[in-house]
């Protein structure tokens, strides 16, 4: 997302499929709209990964962007991934993942308020959810527009979670 536009300029979606618990609850698939169809026909989470950081790789440098500690030059980044919460990053594979904004954290200091929820959040700044909850691709969506509208009310976004804090930089070239 383009923070001085708040357009979308890219978008990253995969089914995986699930290897320890391959057939989905009926809560999972109403939760989230995941049909057994999408997960059966998705790709392994491994897979998943390579083209997901061979996507990054991409976007990155056709937008010539560097995430945090990725360039000696730029340690900062010029663009960094964003979670509602820390619990998104627990589990992760590639080293770019090692640093993150959490929203939710940022939120909460700004606006002086503890949501009860993202959709508590969205709401106390006047925005809707579009879409579907808890489909990971509407929930990305509705989070950029959360960052979107945090960033015009003049909130700053800063890294709230750092992994390897004293390594300046991370193996990730383009």
């Amino acid at each position: 997302m383009n923070l001085k536009t708040g357009k979308i300029e890219a978008e990253f979606h995969k089914y995986v499929m699930p290897i320890e618990s391959p057939k989905l609850s009926s809560f999972c698939t109403e939760l989230t709209g995941i049909t057994q169809n999408k997960v059966d026909t998705g790709i392994p989470l491994q897979t998943a990964l390579m083209v997901f950081q061979e996507w990054v790789r991409k976007e990155l440098r056709s937008r010539n962007l560097y995430l945090p500690k990725m360039n000696k030059d730029k340690q900062s980044g010029n663009v960094a991934f964003v979670t509602w919460s820390d619990w998104d990053f627990e589990t992760k594979e590639p080293p770019f993942f090692n640093q993150w904004i959490d929203l939710k954290a940022i939120f909460k200091e700004y606006y002086h308020h503890k949501p009860i929820n993202f959709n508590d959040a969205l709401l106390h700044v006047g925005l809707q959810f579009a879409g579907r909850e808890h489909s990971g691709i509407d929930d990305s969506k509705n989070l950029a527009s959360l960052v979107y509208k945090m960033v015009k009310d003049g909130a700053t976004l800063v890294i709230t979670k750092d992994l390897t804090p004293f390594q300046l930089t991370i193996n990730f070239s383009l």
